[in-house]
C-alpha cells in the first residue's frame, strides 16, 4: 500500500428505488475505498487501516468506530508493513477469534465466550467493556477448506511441487506467494465470479461470526475491512446488504464504487492482485456483472441469499435480529 496522501471524496452510495442512504462525504488521507452501508452510519466499509494517519484516526473516533471486522488472518495482517508497527494498533485491540461452527452449537455462543488470540498466536481475553476500546477482529477468509479446494482440483505433479513451494514460502515470509501462483492457472479458470463463490461457500463460519458480531448494537458502529476493500469486504458487505432486502442491481453497483474508491491506489492493487499471484487482470476491479453473477449463481444453487445463509449456518432469526439492529 503507497502512503502517498491524497484526500478525495468518495462518491454517494447508488440511487434505487427503495432510498437513497445519503450524499455522506468521508475525508480521510491514507484510509482507502471508505464509505457507508447502511442508512444509520452504523456500518462502515473500507481497504485496510495499516498506514492511517492520526488525522485518519481522529476521524474514525469521531464515528463512534468500535469494531473493526478485519477479513484477514494473522500473518497477513502482521506483514502488511513488513512487521513495521501499524498507528491503529496503539487504537484498538487486536484479535484473532477460534470461530465456532454454527451448524454443530445451536444457539450461536455469545460472543462473549468465543476463545480468542492475540497476536503473538497465544490465548488472550478482552478486558474491560466493549465501548471502552475498539477491537479488530482478524477473521481469516482464506481457511484451509477454501486452499483445500483449489490444492485438489490440480495435477498430481503440480500438488506435489507445490509443497515445495510452500516451503521456501515458509522460510522467505512472503505469505505464500509462491505457493499461489503455482495455481494461478486454476484459479484463472475459475474467474473472479468463481473465486468469489467458492470463498463463500467456505466461510460459512467466518459469515456467521461478522454477521452475528453486527447483531450486537454495542458493537456498532463497525467497519468490514481487508486490504483493499474490494473482495472480501464485497462479499460480506453483499450478505448484509442482501439481508437489508436490497435490490441484486442495488448491491452490484455498490460493489462497483470500489474501482472509485480505489483509483488514487489502483496500481498498488493490480501489483497485489494480478501481478503478484500472476491472476487475470479483472482480479483488480470491481465491475457491476460481477457482483450480479455472484448473486445469480447462489440463487441458482440455494433458491436465494438467504437459503444460502441458512445453510452456512445463520438461520433465519439471526438474519431477523441483524435486519432490526441495522434498519
Amino acid at each position: 500500500m503507497s502512503n502517498t496522501v491524497v484526500h478525495r471524496t468518495t462518491k454517494p452510495l447508488p440511487q434505487t428505488d427503495e432510498d437513497v442512504f445519503g450524499n455522506e462525504q468521508e475525508r480521510l488521507e491514507c484510509v482507502y475505498n471508505f464509505r457507508r452501508i447502511d442508512a444509520h452510519g452504523k456500518l462502515y466499509r473500507s481497504a485496510r487501516q495499516d498506514v492511517a494517519s492520526e488525522g485518519d484516526l481522529r476521524h474514525l473516533h469521531r464515528l463512534g468506530i468500535r469494531t473493526y471486522l478485519d477479513l484477514r488472518n494473522g500473518i497477513e495482517y502482521r506483514n502488511s508493513l513488513g512487521r513495521k508497527k501499524k498507528t491503529v494498533d496503539g487504537e484498538v485491540r487486536v484479535v484473532e477469534p477460534v470461530l465456532p461452527d454454527p451448524r454443530e452449537k445451536i444457539p450461536y455462543p455469545n460472543l462473549s465466550s468465543v476463545p480468542l488470540k492475540g497476536l503473538d498466536g497465544k490465548p488472550t481475553v478482552l478486558d474491560g467493556s466493549p465501548t471502552a476500546t475498539p477491537t479488530r477482529y482478524l477473521i481469516d477468509m482464506f481457511p484451509k477448506e477454501l486452499i483445500l479446494a483449489v490444492f485438489n482440483t490440480a495435477p498430481l505433479y503440480k500438488r506435489l511441487f507445490s509443497l515445495l513451494l510452500l516451503l521456501l514460502d515458509v522460510i522467505l515470509g512472503n505469505h505464500y506467494k509462491y505457493f499461489v501462483r503455482c495455481f494461478s492457472g486454476e484459479i484463472n479458470r475459475l474467474g473472479l465470479v468463481g473465486r468469489y463463490v467458492n470463498i463463500l461457500e467456505h466461510c460459512g463460519k467466518q459469515l456467521c461470526f461478522v454477521l452475528n458480531t453486527l447483531s450486537n448494537p454495542e458493537n456498532l458502529p463497525a467497519v468490514i475491512c481487508c486490504a483493499h476493500g474490494k473482495d472480501r469486504t464485497g462479499l460480506v458487505t453483499a450478505m448484509v446488504l442482501s439481508i437489508l432486502g436490497k435490490s441484486d442491481e442495488y448491491i452490484a453497483q455498490e460493489y462497483a464504487l470500489s474501482e472509485e474508491g480505489l483509483r488514487p491506489i489502483q496500481k498498488a492493487v493490480r501489483e497485489e492482485t494480478s501481478l503478484k499471484y500472476n491472476m487475470d487482470e479483472s482480479f483488480a476491479w470491481a465491475k457491476k456483472n460481477t457482483m450480479l453473477e455472484v448473486l445469480h449463481t447462489l440463487r441458482e444453487r440455494y433458491g436465494s441469499v438467504e437459503a444460502f445463509l441458512e445453510a452456512s449456518g445463520f438461520t433465519k432469526k439471526n438474519q431477523e435480529k441483524l435486519r432490526q439492529v441495522l434498519s
